[in-house]
């Protein structure tokens, strides 16, 4: 038995690694990329470099715009302006605390040992069935949700070593190496990915082109997209991923022409729909983001990164009544979705609905109230408002939840430091950096620090924190106008000038390019337009918002936030006492 099933481990194995090398041997015409052969991409080649230019701007009300920056990063938290469906990381992932491995994690992995050394029976794909793969993939599912890193991974390597062609394995084990800190390992378990499945996976490419981008190597990374689209030209998170990238260096053409592509090859797809419009927005185009924002809520209705996405652009630009009616939308469509309450409640603080927000702000605490992000902006609301005390509370609460959450604690700091606790403040900022002090949130953290050290004249101190900030993210303006404001109010204007000139050589504006995959009517299409306004400016040049109402009609004017969580929770919310007939008294005199 024994040399029965050393023999068929032999034949798998000269299987497997013949068509490893035909893999690798095969020309680059036939479009299936390998990883380490070094095949040529059709389309990564014709990618340029971006040209890089300096810019200059007015200095002349730069004194007072740090001080404005840093209250502006405070309040802002973790909520941005922009919803786009792939969330913003630190270049280096920071590493998580390793799990204390209990008795019951090493019996589960010995058990899984000894059923990964069962005897061979026939019909079974290299020893296994295939539904066992995807049990064991459930298993660590589980086991990661209720943190036993060690159980999960040992599953999935198990999972790695019996079903190697499946790339489902290799992206969750690599998903946990990389919030593990082991990039390096995590790399490497890629490329054998990538390897062991012939290329065709484009999950393993994209999740590998997503950890270069993360440790800058934007140019590998654009490879690897581009293999990812190669693999399966219908993986949209591969179009939308690329384009991202792109997005982020600042060649919104390029991203333009990406999503369009996804489109074409991918059909309607929520997520290319929505970026588009957010690029459409940052090129002054409100009515073409409108149709693309009304797309993606068509091709999903229940995408709340949408609908939060067009309330947050009509915010800016619309109607408060159609603002209102986009946030009721997205609360219909995910109710528990702690973004849309944050976002809808500083809408209605900004426009001086103070009781409203709160309301906003109390509802989706209770629905959500292990959200650290919502915590923190009702905390800034209620500090706002002059109840400094209530905010407090709120902060402990937070931290009592997330304790490495950043920005709570930059926030919390921030709030110290208004109220004149100067030594509170600076244990929260000395705490958020102790959190990490390598991302833009410690940038922040720096330069707020900076600025407190700066106004309580301890000049030394606070140059050395805005260096640090400098030191991190040298294009970071707040930090060189706060320093300069400071050097300033010193005296030292040749100093203050000489920062707010390097300021100015820091700053750079990337060039676009001409794109490489447009038609010559999207060259012309600027000319146009301009021929268009000169003649007919009156239309075309239209700056009133249009009402959507119309597009919104199933929408109530006076949204009843109560009466809706009732009906959606019933058994959290009691439904209003409807009021009941009165009922006449029995006739208790008695019967002759």
């Amino acid at each position: 038995m024994a040399v029965a099933f050393l023999q068929h481990s032999n034949s798998i194995a000269l299987r497997l690694s013949s068509a490893s090398t035909a893999s690798l041997g095969s020309s680059p015409s036939s479009r299936k990329p390998a990883f380490l052969g070094g095949l040529r991409f059709e389309s990564s080649s014709s990618l340029q470099p971006h040209a890089i230019s300096s810019s200059s701007s007015s200095s002349t009300s730069s004194i007072s715009a740090g001080d404005e920056a840093l209250e502006a990063h405070v309040r802002n938290g973790d909520s941005s302006e922009e919803v786009v469906a792939v969330p913003e990381e630190s270049s280096e992932s920071e590493p998580e605390e390793e799990p204390s491995i209990s008795s019951e994690d090493v019996r589960v992995v010995q058990e899984i040992g000894a059923a990964s050394r069962a005897p061979v029976v026939p019909g079974r794909i290299h020893g296994r069935l295939k539904i066992n793969l995807d049990l064991l993939l459930y298993k660590a599912k589980l086991a990661q949700r209720t943190k036993k890193k060690f159980m999960a991974d040992a599953i999935l390597r198990e999972c790695i070593r019996d079903w190697a062609d499946d790339g489902r394995a290799y992206v969750a084990l690599g998903t946990s190496l990389v919030k593990s800190g082991k990039i390096k390992e995590a790399r490497k378990l890629y490329e054998d990915g990538c390897q062991a499945c012939r290329g065709e996976n484009p999950y393993i490419w994209q999740a590998l082109a997503v950890l270069e981008e993360r440790s800058g190597n934007v140019s590998r990374a654009r490879t690897l997209f581009d293999a990812a689209t190669v693999a399966d030209k219908k993986h949209a998170a591969a179009w939308h991923g690329w384009a991202v990238l792109e997005l982020r260096n600042g060649s919104m053409r390029k991203a333009r022409a990406l999503l369009l592509k996804g489109l074409k090859f991918c059909g309607p797809n929520e997520y290319l729909y929505q970026t588009l419009a957010i690029i459409e927005v940052r090129m002054g185009e409100i009515e073409q983001a409108r149709t693309y924002f009304t797309k993606a809520t068509q091709a999903n209705s229940k995408s709340a990164a949408s609908w939060l996405a067009w309330a947050l652009m009509e915010a800016e630009y619309g109607i408060k009544a159609s603002v209102r009616q986009l946030f009721q939308r997205g609360l219909q469509a995910v109710p528990r979705n702690g973004h849309i309450w944050q976002a809808w409640a500083r809408f209605e603080a900004k426009d001086g609905n103070k009781g409203r927000a709160r309301h906003l702000f109390q509802r989706g605490m209770e629905l959500n109230p292990k959200d650290v992000v919502l915590l923190q902006a009702f905390a800034l609301f209620e500090y706002d408002c002059g109840q400094p005390d209530i905010a407090r509370r709120h902060f402990r609460r937070a931290v009592l939840i997330d304790a490495k959450h950043q920005p709570l604690w930059l926030a919390w700091g921030w709030v110290e430091w208004k109220e004149g606790n100067l030594d509170s403040a600076r244990d929260y900022y000395q705490k958020s950096l102790a959190v990490s002090n390598r991302n833009l949130n410690a940038v922040k953290t720096y330069q707020a620090w900076g600025v407190l050290e700066g106004k309580d004249e301890n000049y030394g101190a606070a140059r050395a924190l805005f260096r640090s900030a400098l030191r991190l993210d040298s294009q970071n303006m707040p930090a060189w106008l706060s320093w300069a404001a400071m050097e300033e109010r010193c005296g030292n204007a040749v100093r203050a000038e000489e920062l707010r000139t390097q300021c100015l050589q820091q700053r750079t504006e990337v060039v676009e390019e001409a794109p490489w995959d447009v038609n010559i009517s999207e060259f012309l299409a600027p000319t146009i337009e301009g021929l268009a306004g000169i003649l007919d400016p009156a239309e075309k040049r239209r700056t009133n918002p249009p009402d959507i109402a119309q597009e919104l009609g199933s929408a109530d004017k006076d949204f009843d936030i109560d009466g809706f969580l009732a009906e959606k929770f019933p058994w959290k919310y009691k439904p209003p006492q409807q009021q009941r007939s009165p009922i006449a008294p029995k006739n208790l005199t008695n019967k002759p």
